[in-house]
């Protein structure tokens, strides 16, 4: 029995790649090259709840990978599908994000290495900086990934729920524990607990066990309490209200759910399609595409906003060029498949 159509999952992801898309080139709209941080505060943005795309984009990770994680044969087989896909298009993003910090900052042998280590996309995990802000969602994904890899190691796959009530614990326990100061609060704590962005992998993993027909009273609990820990907001950077933050999360919730029963066909039309399958590289290269183009306009004294109309289509038609020339055939080189196939499992959703 067909229990969703990944067509839907791909255009929600499309709409998801857009509104990280609009957050930052409104930030690259108003930056101001005279101030040390570039970029204004983000609650100042008039678009600012754009950047809930991101959360948007793990929930629909935990739909797709614990569907990818059961159909695998082996945790090195999951764990190199996956390098396949997130690896190629990641790499040839790392020449534009470095170009553009260079454009803004200049270069020293200190911001070198920084690119190279860049390219491992480990930097988060070894406390060394993102060339660009976007990269730091893929470590909460890498890590995401080898969790994933465990529970297939063990052939624990059919005991999620169980498995996502613990970490549902651990996860409070770090966060009580940092707010208590007996657990350091940096980054790569942060990225190895999962104590914020874990909660939206399990709402989108106890999604895919609810519309696959496992409706255990344990699925459901894990789901309400993911949902219900948005109620603390986000007090990082990002700023956003708890009652805020915890709509949208009911609200992305019911339209994954919508999507993965096939009840939203705005969905599945065709451009949103086209544009949910180019969505990977279009996160990771509008940023530096907008950077670009807002330091050219800057010194032909051209007005920014055609910096932001032009990053659009640029980024749009360098995405399309990225999975084209680099996703797919980086997939078919790594996976020894054929190009055909790999472009069928892109397609299909089987690859987020």
């Amino acid at each position: 029995m067909k229990i969703y159509r990944m067509q839907s999952i791909d255009g929600l992801r499309g709409v998801s790649a857009v509104a990280v898309m609009i957050f930052h080139f409104e930030a690259i709209y108003l930056m101001n090259l005279d101030h040390p941080d570039l970029f204004p505060p983000a609650p100042s943005q008039s678009l600012h709840l754009a950047l809930l795309g991101v959360e948007l984009f793990f929930m629909l990770s935990g739909f797709v990978i614990l569907m990818s994680a059961e159909g695998s044969k082996s945790a090195s087989s999951f764990l190199w599908k996956r390098s396949a896909r997130i690896y190629p298009a990641y790499w040839a993003s790392v020449v534009p994000a470095a170009l553009s910090i260079f454009v803004i900052y200049g270069i020293s042998k200190h911001e070198l290495s920084i690119t190279l280590i860049n390219f491992t996309m480990f930097q988060s995990f070894f406390g060394v900086q993102n060339l660009i802000s976007p990269y730091w969602k893929l470590a909460y994904e890498l890590w995401f990934y080898v969790l994933m890899a465990i529970i297939i190691r063990t052939k624990r796959t059919d005991a999620m729920p169980e498995l996502c009530m613990c970490w549902i614990v651990f996860m409070i326990a770090m966060k009580l524990m940092q707010r208590s100061g007996i657990m350091p609060i940096n980054n790569t704590v942060n990225i190895l607990t999962l104590h914020h962005f874990g909660f939206f992998f399990i709402i989108g993993m106890m999604t895919y066990l609810v519309v696959k027909g496992n409706r255990t009273l344990m699925v459901f609990i894990c789901l309400i309490i993911s949902i219900l820990s948005t109620l603390r907001g986000r007090s990082d950077w990002a700023e956003v209200p708890p009652v805020t933050y915890f709509l949208s999360t009911v609200v992305f919730e019911l339209v994954l759910l919508a999507a993965a029963t096939s009840r939203l066909k705005i969905l599945e039309r065709p451009s949103l399609l086209w544009l949910g399958q180019q969505s990977y590289s279009l996160y990771l290269l509008h940023m530096p595409v907008g950077l670009l183009l807002w330091m050219t306009c800057h010194w032909l004294g051209v007005d920014r906003l055609m910096a932001v109309v032009l990053s659009v289509p640029v980024t749009i038609g360098l995405a399309w060029l990225s999975r084209r020339f680099i996703e797919i055939p980086g997939q078919t080189l790594l996976l020894g498949t054929s190009k055909v196939r790999v472009l069928q499992s892109v397609q299909s959703g089987q690859s987020p």
